[in-house]
């Protein structure tokens, strides 16, 4: 019965995020309250995209977004899923 209870109580493991900000910091955090605020594990690293993706591999991030000039302009995000290393340019609401 102990076990069970125990069981019971694990919780969903929540989706972790990890923002890539180059150059676009004030929308990245903003974009990181949001999904914060949507229960989401976000993360923000600041312009070193190679080092910040080993990062998310090494913590077995699920989705990568990337905030640049170009998303920016376009109110789009890329998002990447690690699992299988698709992309895809979506807007911030769809994330």
């Amino acid at each position: 019965l102990e076990r069970l209870s125990t069981l019971a109580k694990v919780e969903q493991e929540k989706e972790k995020y990890l923002i890539i900000s180059i150059n676009q910091d004030k929308k990245a955090i903003e974009l990181a309250d949001k999904l914060r605020k949507n229960n989401k594990s976000v993360i923000i690293m600041y312009n070193k995209v190679s080092k910040a993706l080993e990062y998310a591999n090494s913590k077995k991030i699920h989705y990568v977004i990337f905030i640049g000039k170009e998303e920016v302009k376009k109110k789009k995000v890329k998002l990447r899923n690690m699992a299988t290393g698709k992309e895809k340019l979506i807007s911030e609401n769809q994330v």
